[in-house]
């Protein structure tokens, strides 16, 4: 019921207030005043304070206890000295975010990314899971076949093929070789994990994207 009567209120929100809403459900957790300033247009981001303040009286938003965040050991150092703030509810920051439009979700995720570089310190998982959510295709395809690999080398097979296939999702209509990295990748995790019909179906793929020409020939490197 308490989340009902929050996703209520989204429909009494400004324009700007709901701008502002739109960017924290791409930071989803610990954000700043700061980080949102780089997300948001700048006649936005003017009164980011006073919306801020609106949107925790109304329950939508609630500041982070430096203690509950500054004790995890990936803490940024600057924690301190800021006020963070986080969703009351992560159905509302769901409910947010779905409402976003694909392109201007993407463009959020680009900014998230550029964001999360100007801090200190932060999670690599969270600048990794926005860039593959960001415009660029090439970029994503990128870093999802080398985070892919490395996860490979290291034996994490599930978290590789995550990222591998969230990779392949962006070029699999282009039958080129790096449909074929990202599918062979996939094959060789699902052999590790024992799951043969799945990796036949990969490596099948694998083939379709690179026609006759023989695996031996693609490097994984």
């Amino acid at each position: 019921h308490h989340d009902e009567v929050m996703l209520a209120q989204l429909k009494q929100l400004s324009r700007d207030e709901l701008e502002l809403l739109s960017a924290s459900s791409v930071l989803r957790n610990n954000f700043t005043a700061a980080d949102l300033d780089h997300m948001l247009p700048e006649q936005t981001a003017a009164h980011i304070d006073q919306q801020l303040d609106a949107l925790q009286q109304r329950g939508l938003l609630e500041k982070r206890e430096i203690a509950d965040w500054h004790d995890r050991p990936n803490a940024p150092k600057e924690s301190l000295a800021q006020i963070w703030y986080r969703f009351a509810s992560i159905d509302v920051a769901a409910s947010v975010y779905n409402r976003i439009p694909t392109d201007k979700r993407r463009l959020l995720h680009d900014r998230a990314a550029d964001t999360l570089s100007k801090r200190s310190s932060y999670r690599h998982w969270d600048w990794i899971n926005h860039i593959l959510r960001g415009r660029d295709s090439h970029q994503a395809v990128s870093v999802a076949y080398l985070e892919g690999m490395q996860a490979i080398s290291r034996g994490s097979w599930r978290k590789a093929i995550n990222l591998l296939a969230r990779g392949y999702v962006r070029v699999e209509n282009s039958k080129s070789e790096f449909a074929a990295k990202l599918a062979i990748g996939l094959g060789r995790c699902f052999i590790e994990l024992e799951s043969f019909e799945r990796a036949h179906e990969w490596l099948s793929l694998a083939a379709t994207s690179v026609g006759n020409k023989p695996f031996s020939t693609i490097a994984l490197d």
